[in-house]
């Protein structure tokens, strides 16, 4: 995959996955040796939450300014190509992702001991913190029947998106790329990129959103 292209294609990853809290994370103890309470908890996920959320904008931030330097070509007709291609790659991998339960279920495996890592533990966490607890446990791998529908789900996904493709550029440099090697691509993307960790960060926000709004309900007696 172009190397441009990639880049592109991170940062209109990171777009869908982050938004701008209203919070400023701060902790005036960290909790040691003891059971937080609701408050304790919740301040926490929410700082938590935020941190995550800004490291996702930075990351986007970082990836279009360096994509402005990086030598994309200045002709309108080639831009239009590359604009093309990224959108291919982008759509396809999140088509892929979205109709596959076998990667969901993959990132909630990876992301669910990261979560519950956090929620027993109060205190501030980095993103390198969260970065080296995602790696701890993405090892696994799919089995080979697993592999194989894998592969035929991306190759009907793959043609769909191709003739899309090829219809705004037909002479566009993808047109050399088979689906085998970009399921490759769109596989390491999507599993095992740490340092990025943009599927784990969705998925650990809606965990994070769905605990927030467990505890920010009113306790009910009964």
């Amino acid at each position: 995959m172009n190397k441009h292209l990639l880049a592109i294609f991170l940062i209109l990853g990171t777009i869908n996955f982050f938004s701008l809290a209203q919070i400023q994370p701060s902790y005036s103890n960290t909790i040691k040796g003891k059971q937080p309470n609701k408050a304790q908890l919740l301040k926490h996920l929410k700082n938590v939450k935020f941190t995550l959320q800004k490291h996702l904008k930075t990351m986007h931030d970082n990836l279009e300014e360096g994509t402005k330097h990086s030598g994309l070509p200045k002709e309108e007709e080639e831009d239009d190509d590359e604009l093309a291609g990224m959108i291919f790659v982008f759509n396809l991998s999140e088509d892929f992702y979205k109709s596959s339960t076998a990667l969901q279920q993959k990132i909630s495996e990876f992301v669910t001991p990261t979560f519950n890592f956090i929620c027993n533990n109060i205190k501030p966490f980095t993103i390198d913190e969260l970065s080296l607890n995602f790696s701890s446990h993405n090892k696994s791998t799919f089995d080979r029947n697993t592999t194989i529908q894998l592969r035929t789900l991306f190759q009907s996904l793959y043609t769909k998106h191709y003739e899309i493709y090829l219809n705004s550029s037909p002479n566009g440099e993808l047109t050399q790329m088979s689906a085998d090697e970009l399921f490759e691509q769109c596989l390491q993307f999507i599993i095992y990129t740490n340092e990025l960790f943009i599927y784990e960060s969705r998925v650990l926000l809606q965990k994070l959103d769905a605990k927030i709004k467990e505890l920010s309900l009113p306790f009910v007696l009964r």
